[in-house]
């Protein structure tokens, strides 16, 4: 299931930014940046589909996979004392978009930073356990 996105596909085309004033602001406006993209995503499974060559079967794979680790991680809040609440967890819609990328980039290495609860840091674990040793 590995693939590598293409660099086109990842990259705003700055040049256009920077000619509509993008650089007079703090921060472009959304809608700057979305008619600036090659394309917009509303959800983790359209982005992937877009990014990979990843079949649809094996993107039901990947959401079968990480709704049985998000349903432990449930399940093991109930029997804890959460140092932060449950809502400090990471977006659904993210949590599966960083899960499927790590199952389909497959990196030998993930640095995250900025850890609550571990959720996000337990779906990153489990992603790296099922793409197997190095």
């Amino acid at each position: 299931m590995g693939c590598e996105i293409p660099r086109s596909v990842c990259s705003v085309n700055l040049l256009t930014l920077l000619r509509s004033g993008f650089r007079k602001r703090d921060a472009p406006y959304l809608g700057e940046l979305a008619a600036t993209a090659s394309s917009v995503h509303v959800t983790a499974d359209g982005l992937i589909s877009a990014l990979s060559p990843i079949s649809g079967d094996d993107l039901q794979l990947l959401r079968r996979e990480y709704e049985g680790y998000r349903a432990a991680l449930l399940e093991r809040y109930k029997t804890i004392d959460l140092t932060y609440a449950a809502a400090f967890a990471i977006e659904e819609g993210s949590a599966f978009l960083m899960y499927a990328l790590v199952r389909i980039l497959r990196p030998s290495v993930v640095f995250e930073t900025g850890v609550a609860n571990g959720h996000s840091s337990a779906l990153i674990l489990n992603a790296l356990a099922e793409n197997g040793p190095r």
